[in-house]
C-alpha cells in the first residue's frame, strides 16, 4: 500500500549543459513505479505549479508512483533560456536522472501541452509510457519517439481543444503504433473543469503498467 505521506525534497537538477533547474520530488517508502510530469509553455505562465501538474503530484505519490516535477529552462524559478523545445530533453534526461535507480520500476510520463510534445519526442529508452494531455501539434511523424515503438502512448484531447482537437489528433497520430487517443469532454486546451478527470484516466493508464500490488 503507498505511502500516505512521501517524502518531498527540492532538488537542484542540472542538465548536460549545465542549466540548472528547479524541482520537487515526493519519494513514496515503497514504490510501485516512478513518474516524470512536464508542465505547458513557460512563455505562457506554464511552471511546475499550475493546476494539473499540482494535481498528478499530489495524486501519483498517494497511489505509489516517486514522482519528480520541474521547471524547464527559462520557466518559473529554473535558470536559462526557453529553447522552443529544442534544447527541453536534457531538462527532461535530468529528471530522469533523478528518480531513484536502485530496481528497476517502471518509469511513466506525463506533460500537458508543450509539456506533452516535449515527452513525447525524447527519445528516453527508460520510459514505459506516456500521458500526453492536450499536445498541440497537428502533424506528427510516425518515427517520432513515443510512436515508433510498442511503448504505449495515450493522448488526452480536449473535446473544444483551440489547437488540436480530438479528430485533429486522432489524424495526427493515425501511423503511430501502441497510440490511444481519447477526449476529454467538456473542455478545451486549458482543461478548465476537467483536472479530477484527466488525473483519473492518468492513473488508470498507469496502473495497466506496473506490477499487480493486491498480493
Amino acid at each position: 500500500m503507498a505511502d500516505a505521506t512521501p517524502r518531498i525534497t527540492h532538488p537542484t537538477l542540472v542538465t548536460d549543459d549545465d542549466v540548472e533547474l528547479a524541482a520537487d520530488l515526493a519519494e513514496v517508502e515503497q514504490p510501485r513505479g516512478l513518474a516524470v510530469l512536464a508542465h505547458p509553455h513557460p512563455s505562457f505562465g506554464g511552471t511546475r505549479h499550475v493546476h494539473l501538474i499540482e494535481a498528478w503530484f499530489r495524486a501519483l505519490p498517494a497511489a505509489g508512483f516517486t514522482t519528480i516535477r520541474f521547471d524547464f529552462r527559462g520557466g518559473g524559478t529554473s535558470s536559462g533560456t526557453h529553447a522552443g523545445g529544442r534544447l527541453e530533453h536534457l531538462d527532461v534526461s535530468a529528471a530522469l536522472l533523478t528518480l531513484p535507480s536502485a530496481d528497476r520500476l517502471p518509469v511513466l510520463a506525463a506533460g500537458w501541452s508543450f509539456g506533452a510534445e516535449v515527452l513525447l519526442a525524447h527519445p528516453a529508452p527508460e520510459i514505459d509510457g506516456w500521458v500526453a494531455v492536450a499536445p498541440p501539434a497537428t502533424e506528427r511523424p510516425a518515427d517520432t519517439p513515443a510512436g515508433a515503438d510498442h511503448r504505449p502512448t495515450l493522448i488526452l484531447a480536449p473535446e473544444h481543444d483551440q489547437f488540436a482537437p480530438p479528430t485533429v489528433a486522432t489524424a495526427a497520430v493515425s501511423d503511430w503504433v501502441a497510440t490511444e487517443v481519447e477526449p476529454i469532454a467538456g473542455t478545451d486546451h486549458s482543461l478548465v473543469g476537467a483536472t479530477e478527470q484527466v488525473v483519473a484516466r492518468t492513473l488508470e493508464a498507469f496502473e495497466r503498467l506496473v506490477p499487480d500490488s493486491s498480493g
